[in-house]
């Protein structure tokens, strides 16, 4: 975001979308996992039209996933991308 760009006046909201799940694949390797991500947020612009310092926003997205098995849990990295959409109401 540009230093000159304003976030809002005080009471606008802002919206994050993430989706319910998205897939990690193990590098070098075909092995997958699914992470289950929270769901929407919101979040006001504070007094003067400002979120957190200034110009820059602070958003936590959360996660979970079930491993497999022992027997069929393939160590190593694993890899993915998660896409968080944030929108002005």
């Amino acid at each position: 975001m540009p230093a000159s760009a304003a976030l809002g006046q005080p009471g606008d909201v802002v919206s994050t979308t993430v989706p319910e799940s998205f897939t990690v694949v193990r590098s070098g390797g075909q092995e997958t996992l699914i992470v289950k991500t929270n769901t929407n947020a919101e979040y006001q612009v504070g007094m003067g039209g400002v979120v957190l310092n200034g110009d820059a926003m602070s958003v936590d997205i959360g996660g979970s996933l079930a491993l497999a098995s022992a027997q069929n849990l393939v160590p190593g990295p694993y890899e993915g991308m998660l896409v968080v959409v944030v929108q002005y109401n």
